[in-house]
C-alpha cells in the first residue's frame, strides 16, 4: 500500500524546496509538498494541511529554525521535524536535535531524504499508536479504580 505523505517545507523561496521535492519525486513516494517562507504561513498551514512531517531549511532569513518546534508544540500537534542544512555546526545541528528536532540532513546528501521521512514517520506513528494503547489502559485503569 502507497502511502501519501503531506510534507509542509520551510523554505526562503521556492527555489529552496525543488531539491527536495526532487528527490521524492524520484523516489517515488506519493507526496503533497507544500512550502511556507515565514512564520504566520508555516502556523496556518500546520492547521490546513496537518502535515505528516515538517522540513525546515536551514538557515533561514525570515524565522529561526529553532523556533519550528515552539510553534509545533504551541499548537498540540505531534509532527517530526527534520532540518535540511547546506552547512551546520555539531554544536548546532545538536541544539536542534535537543530542541525536538528529529533529524537533520544536509543538502548535498538528500537522496537519502525519502527514506528518512518514511523511517521517522513510521517511527512517529509507532509512537503514537503505543501512546495510544497506554492511554486506553490508563483509562480503563482509572475507570477500575472508580468503581
Amino acid at each position: 500500500m502507497n502511502l501519501k505523505y503531506k510534507v509542509l517545507h520551510l523554505v526562503n523561496t521556492a527555489a529552496d524546496a525543488k531539491p527536495a521535492a526532487a528527490e521524492l519525486k524520484k523516489s517515488k513516494i506519493e507526496f503533497e509538498h507544500l512550502f511556507v517562507d515565514n512564520k504566520e504561513e508555516f502556523s496556518n498551514a500546520l492547521e490546513q494541511l496537518s502535515p505528516d512531517i515538517v522540513l525546515c531549511n536551514h538557515p533561514l532569513t525570515s524565522f529561526n529554525c529553532s523556533k519550528v518546534q515552539d510553534v509545533i508544540e504551541a499548537k498540540k500537534l505531534p509532527i517530526p521535524c527534520i532540518l535540511v542544512a547546506n552547512e551546520i555546526s555539531e554544536e548546532d545541528a545538536k541544539d536542534f536535535i535537543e530542541g525536538g528536532a528529529d533529524h537533520h540532513i544536509y543538502k548535498d546528501k538528500l537522496t537519502r531524504l525519502p527514506g528518512t521521512i518514511e523511517k521517522i514517520i513510521e517511527e512517529w506513528r509507532q509512537k503514537k499508536s503505543e501512546q495510544g494503547i497506554d492511554e486506553l489502559a490508563n483509562k480503563k485503569s482509572i475507570s477500575k479504580e472508580a468503581l
